[in-house]
C-alpha cells in the first residue's frame, strides 16, 4: 500500500468534442477529461516530453468499503486482479470454470464451518480442486503480456478509499495496452486462489513485524473509531483472512467495480483525439452501475484532551491527533499551510526549533486526507533520559499556542507558499505525478485546475484565513496518545499442509493472447540519451566534472554537488552530514541562514553515502545566484556550534535503539558481517561513546577534508549551461588539486568454500528474513545484456512470470516478498559479481522455502519459450527504463566511468536482438551454479524447523551486539 500522496491540483486542458468533458486552455501538458456513455470516467494528459506512458484505472473501494463481518475482501481483490479472466491465462475456460465455481462453493462451505477438524478437511477439498484447475491454468500471463509488450512497473496498491492498478509502458504499444486494460476489467476470475490466499497471509504476518505500520494501525484504531478506518486495517482482520468467502468477494467486485465508479488516466506520448477513439471502443464494453455511495459514518467525536496509551514501539513514541478535513473542503490548504508553519523542509518551523534544538528528541508532521475524513498527526519522541511524556507533551502544546496565536513570521508564511507551489511544481514534473494528481481531485470530486490558477489560489490566502482554520481544527479538542516502550502480542498465521498448486498445462499462451501478439503495432522507436543534447558534460577544472540536463517542465532548479569521499573511507561524514544540515555559517547562525535560504524558496540537503557525500540544493532559477552565494558560504564557513553534538548523540542512540528492533536492519547487519567481518560498516562505525566525545572542530576539519575529493557537480533547469558554469566559479569554493575520488575502492568478500547459514535469533518476529548471496565473477560489457536478461528470467522483482516468483511464491506460498538477481557495478568492472535473493515468509516455511531456492539456483529450470517474451520486452522497455531528467546526469556518469562513450542500452539493444537462451544459460553455469551460498537468516529460532537449516550448510548463530556496533 503506498503512502498517502500530498493532494494538490491540476493543469490546463483542450476541447475535444466528441465527448462531454471539461473545457481548459490549451498548453502543455494537454489535459482532456470526458465521460463514457457507461460513466467511465476518462483522463487524458498528453505530454511528450519522453516517449512512453504511464496508464492506470482506479476503483472508488477500499477496505472502507468492505462488509464488517468480511474485511480484507477489497485487497484480496487487489491480488486477483493480476489472475486473468476467462479469456487471458486460460487454455480451456469451459472446463476450468466448472472446477472453479466448485471451489467458491467449498470455500462458502469453510465460512459456515466451526470445528477445526471440518475445516481442514475443506481446505483439503479446495487444494483437491485447485490442483485440478491449475491444469487449466497459464500462470501470469496477464503480466507476462504487459511485459512482452515492453509495460514495466506492474503494480496496484489497496488503501481505505481506493485501489489503483497502474504501469508505464512505450508509447507505440497504447492500443494493446487499452486491450488488455479493458479484458481485465471485464471478468476477471478467482483463479489459482488458494495459493494466493497463503500470499496474503504472508503480507499480513510481515505487516506485523513493521513496527511503524504497527504503530499506525493502532493508531488509527484509536482515532478513527466510528469509522471503517478505524474499525479494521486494509489488510483486514485475521479471523477474516482465515475464512474467506469468495461469493462475498465477487459481491464486492459487481458493486464496485462499475464504470461509473472508475477512472482511467493515460499520461504521455499519445494524440488524444486517437487515444480517446480507441478508449471509447474497447472499454465500452464495461457495465455502468451505481458510483459508490458517500460513507456516513464518522469517527467519534473528541471533547478535549482525550488520552489513550498503547504498547507498540521499541523506543517511547507520542501521537498528537487533530481531526482535521478531506482534501475536497476549502479548508485543506489554508491547513497545509498551517502545517508547513510546524514542519518544513528547510527546518524553520515551529516544531523543527524543537528537534533542532534537542527539547525533544525527534518530530513527525503527517497530515492524512482520505475522500471522506482527515486529520493531522504529530508524532513526537522525548528524549530516552530524563524527560516524561507529559513535560514533552508540554512542549509540544506551547508550540501548538504559539501557532494559534499566530506567533509566526509573515515571512515564514510567504516562503512556505512558495514552497508548496515549488512542491507542485516538482511532483507534477512525472508522468506518475501527473496522474496521481488527477486521481486525486477524481477521489475527492474536485475540478482540475491549471498551475497558474492553483498558484494564485495559494497566493491569495492570508494569515487570518490559516489563523482561522488552526483555531477551528487544532484547538483543545485532540487525541493524546502514548507508546510505551514495548511489543503488541501477534497473531501468527501458520502454514498449511497444502500441495503446490503447479500449472501442468504445456500450452504457453491462450488464444486471446496468441491474437493478441498477431495483431500489428506501430514501428518501436527506440530512444537513447544523446551527449551534448540531453545531457551536455564539461569540466570546470581537473576533475571538477560538470553535467547539465535541460528542464522540459518548468523554473525548478537542481543542483548537488557530489564529493568523492564517503563513510567507507571516513567514518566521521555520516556525523558531519548531520551536524551541517543542522548549523548555519559564522556570519549567519542556523536559523537565520535557513530562513534566507526558506525566503528564497530553496531547500537544501546533505547525504553521506559509502562513496561519496552529497550536497542538493532545489529552487526557483531566479534566485540561483543568490542561492549560491548562501551554499558558497556554508562551504567555506560553517558555524562552530558545539551544542548541536549532543543532539547528535541522542538521535544516534534512539536509531540504535530502533535498529535492534528492526528486521530488515538487522538481516543487513548480519549479511555485512558475513562478507566482510569485522570491516563491516555497522562494526567499523563510531561507537555511542565516541560520538558523545566529538568535538565540532573534528566535523568542521572532515567537511572541509571532503571538499578536496574529485567533485561531480550534477544541474537540470532551464537557464543556460554557461550561465550555471559562472555562477558556480564564482560562488563555490573548489580545491586547488582534487584529490581522486574513493568511489572505485572496494572490498573483497570474504570467501566461502562451504555454503554458510548465519543466523540471529528474533524471538518477537512473526516472519522470517533471510538474504542468499553467491559470489560470481566480473562481468563485461558484452555479458551484461545476458545478465540483464537472465534477470529477468529469474527474478528481479520486474516480472510476476520469473522463475522464483512462479516457482516460491505462485506455486507453493512459501514467501510474500522475494526477488533474485546477479548484481554487479557498471563502473567497477575489476569487481566480482554476486547473485542475491531475498525472501520474507513465515517462520514455519524458512527450511522449505531456502531449500527451494537452492534448488532452483542449482537446477534452473529451462524453459526456453520465454525467450520471445524476454527478448521483446528488453527490447520494448528500452524507453521505459530511461530515466527521468532529474536523474538522468548520474546515469550518464555512471555509465562513462564504466568505459562507454555513449548510453550503453544502445549497444545492448542490438545484442538483445540476437540473444538466445543459451546465452542466458552460459551466463548462469558460469556465475550461479553449484556455486557456495552465505544465508544470513533472520527469525524465530523456535518456530523455524531447526535441523532441516543446519542440513544446508555450517551453522553460525550470532548475536546482535556481534554484528552491531
Amino acid at each position: 500500500m503506498k503512502k498517502n500522496v500530498f493532494f494538490l491540483l491540476l493543469f490546463f486542458a483542450f476541447a475535444l468534442s466528441a465527448y462531454a468533458q471539461e473545457t481548459f486552455l490549451d498548453a502543455k501538458p494537454k489535459l482532456v477529461s470526458f465521460t463514457l456513455k457507461n460513466g467511465l470516467t476518462v483522463y487524458l494528459n498528453e505530454d511528450h516530453t519522453s516517449p512512453t506512458i504511464y496508464g492506470g484505472l482506479i476503483v472508488k473501494a477500499g477496505s472502507d468499503n468492505e462488509d464488517s463481518t468480511a474485511t480484507g475482501i477489497a485487497h484480496y481483490f487487489e491480488h486477483i486482479m493480476f489472475k486473468g479472466t476467462d479469456k487471458i491465462g486460460t487454455t480451456d475456460w469451459s472446463k476450468e470454470s466448472v472446477l472453479l465455481d466448485s471451489i467458491r462453493l467449498q470455500y462458502d462451505e469453510l465460512g459456515k464451518a466451526k470445528e477445526e477438524s471440518v475445516r481442514q478437511a475443506i481446505q483439503m477439498k479446495i487444494n483437491s480442486l485447485s490442483v485440478r484447475a491449475a491444469k487449466y491454468a497459464v500462470p501470469n500471463e496477464l503480466s507476462q503480456l504487459l511485459q512482452y509488450f515492453g509495460g514495466s512497473a506492474l503494480n496496484a496498491y489497496t488503501n481505505f478509499d481506493r485501489t489503483f492498478y497502474h504501469n508505464i509502458f512505450p508509447s507505440n504499444q497504447l492500443q494493446a495496452w487499452l486491450d488488455i486494460y479493458a479484458e481485465r476489467f471485464r471478468k476477471p476470475v478467482f483463479r489459482l486462489f488458494q495459493s494466493e490466499l497463503e500470499t496474503v497471509y504472508e503480507e499480513k504476518n510481515r505487516s506485523s513485524d513493521n513496527l511503524i505500520q504497527q504503530l499506525f494501525e493502532k493508531v488509527n484504531s484509536i482515532v478513527f473509531a466510528g469509522h471503517p478506518a478505524g474499525h479494521h486495517p486494509v489488510l483486514g482482520l485475521s479471523e477474516h483472512l482465515k475464512q474467506p468467502s469468495l461469493t462475498k468477494m465477487n459481491e464486492f467486485y459487481e458493486k464496485y467495480y462499475v464504470a461509473s465508479n472508475m477512472a482511467l488516466v493515460l499520461c504521455g506520448d499519445f494524440d488524444c483525439q486517437t487515444a480517446a477513439k480507441w478508449i471509447d471502443e474497447k472499454f465500452s464494453v464495461l457495465k455502468k452501475g451505481e458510483p459508490a455511495k458517500v460513507l456516513e459514518a464518522k469517527p467519534r467525536a473528541i471533547h478535549g484532551r482525550t488520552f489513550a496509551q498503547i504498547r507498540v514501539t521499541p523506543v517511547k513514541v507520542g501521537v498528537l491527533v487533530y481531526h482535521t478535513v478531506p482534501k475536497s473542503h476549502p479548508d485543506y490548504l489554508p491547513l497545509q499551510l498551517a502545517n508547513a508553519v510546524l514542519s518544513n523542509a528547510n527546518a524553520t518551523g515551529l516544531l523543527d526549533k524543537l528537534r533542532l534544538d534537542g527539547q525533544l528528541m525527534e518530530l513527525g508532521v503527517d497530515p492524512v486526507q482520505l475522500s471522506d475524513l482527515g486529520c493531522l498527526s504529530i508524532f513526537f519522541v522525548p528524549k530516552i533520559i530524563g524527560q516524561t511524556f507529559r513535560r514533552a507533551e508540554k512542549i509540544l502544546l506551547n508550540e501548538m499556542g504559539k501557532l494559534r496565536r499566530g506567533e509566526f513570521s509573515d515571512e515564514l508564511l510567504a516562503s512556505q507558499k512558495i514552497a508548496l507551489e515549488l512542491q507542485y511544481k516538482r511532483e507534477n514534473e512525472s508522468l506518475e505525478g501527473q496522474a496521481n494528481f488527477i486521481l486525486e481531485a477524481f477521489l475527492s470530486g474536485t475540478n482540475t485546475l491549471e498551475a497558474s490558477e492553483y498558484q494564485q489560489r495559494i497566493q491569495s490566502i492570508t494569515k487570518e484565513e490559516v489563523l482561522a482554520a488552526v483555531r477551528k481544527y487544532y484547538g483543545d479538542d485532540f487525541w493524546m496518545i502514548y507508546s510505551r516502550a514495548g511489543f503488541p502480542k501477534k497473531e501468527k498465521l501458520s502454514k498449511p499442509s497444502f500441495s503446490p498448486v503447479i500449472p501442468q498445462s504445456e500450452i504457453t499462451d491462450s488464444e486471446y493472447a496468441k491474437q493478441l501478439k498477431s495483431k500489428p503495432v506501430s514501428d518501436f522507436i527506440p530512444h537513447f540519451i544523446k551527449l551534448g543534447k540531453d545531457v551536455l558534460l564539461s569540466d570546470l577544472k581537473d576533475r571538477v566534472h560538470f553535467y547539465y540536463t535541460p528542464n522540459p517542465y518548468n523554473d525548478v532548479f537542481n543542483l548537488t554537488l557530489r564529493y568523492g569521499q564517503g563513510f567507507q573511507s571516513n567514518k566521521l561524514l555520516p556525523y558531519v552530514a548531520d551536524y551541517i544540515q543542522s548549523v548555519g555559517t559564522v556570519s549567519q547562525e542556523g536559523a537565520l541562514f535557513r530562513n534566507k535560504l526558506q525566503l528564497l524558496g530553496a531547500s537544501c540537503t546533505l547525504v553521506c553515502e559509502e562513496k561519496s557525500f552529497k550536497l542538493s540544493v532545489s529552487g526557483l532559477e531566479r534566485d540561483l545566484q543568490a542561492i549560491l552565494v548562501l551554499l558558497g558560504d556554508l562551504l567555506q564557513h560553517p558555524q562552530n556550534d558545539p551544542s548541536k553534538i549532543g543532539n547528535i548523540y541522542s538521535r544516534c542512540k534512539t536509531e540504535r535503539r530502533i535498529e535492534k528492533a528492526e528486521l530488515m536492519s538487522l538481516l543487513r547487519a548480519l549479511m555485512r558481517y558475513g562478507l566482510y567481518d569485522a570491516h563491516s560498516n555497522e562494526l567499523e562505525r563510531l561507537s555511542l561513546s565516541e560520538i558523545k566525545k566529538l568535538k565540532a572542530e573534528q566535523l568542521l576539519d572532515a567537511f572541509q577534508s571532503v571538499q578536496n575529493y574529485e567533485l561531480d557537480i550534477h544541474y537540470s533547469g532551464c537557464l543556460g549551461a554557461d550561465s550555471v558554469k559562472k555562477m558556480l566559479k564564482t560562488t563555490i569554493r573548489f580545491a586547488d588539486k582534487p584529490l581522486k575520488t574513493t568511489r572505485f575502492d572496494y572490498l573483497e568478500h570474504k570467501k566461502y568454500d562451504r555454503s554458510t547459514v548465519l543466523f540471529l535469533n528474533e524471538s518477537k518476529a512473526r516472519q522470517t528474513n533471510l538474504l542468499l548471496l553467491r559470489e560470481g565473477n566480473p562481468v563485461s560489457k558484452l555479458e551484461r545484456p545476458a545478465m540483464i536478461a537472465l534477470n529477468q528470467y529469474l527474478g528481479d522483482g520486474s516480472s510476476m512470470a520469473s522463475i522464483l516468483f512462479q516457482e516460491i511464491r505462485e506455486y507453493r506460498s512459501l514467501a510474500y516478498s522475494l526477488s533474485g538477481s546477479y548484481m554487479q557495478e557498471m563502473n567497477i568492472p575489476a569487481q566480482a559479481g554476486y547473485t542475491l535473493c531475498y525472501l520474507g515468509t513465515q517462520a514455519d516455511k524458512t527450511a522449505e522455502a531456502l531449500s527451494v531456492t537452492n534448488h532452483l539456483l542449482d537446477h534452473l529450470p529451462q524453459k526456453t519459450e520465454r525467450m520471445e517474451s524476454i527478448r521483446n520486452s528488453l527490447i520494448q522497455s528500452i524507453n521505459t527504463e530511461t530515466p527521468g531528467f532529474r536523474e538522468r546526469s548520474f546515469f550518464v556518469q555512471n555509465f562513462r566511468e564504466a568505459g562507454y562513450s555513449s548510453d550503453p542500452r544502445k549497444e545492448q539493444y542490438e545484442i538483445y536482438k540476437k540473444l538466445s537462451f543459451d546465452d542466458l544459460i552460459a551466463f548462469y553455469k558460469k556465475n550461479i551454479q553449484n556455486r557456495p551460498s552465505v544465508i544470513a537468516i533472520v527469525g524465530n529460532k523456535k518456530k523455524i524447523e531447526w535441523e532441516k537449516v543446519r542440513a544446508l550448510g555450517i551453522v553460525k548463530e550470532l548475536k546482535k551486539n556481534e554484528i552491531l556496533r
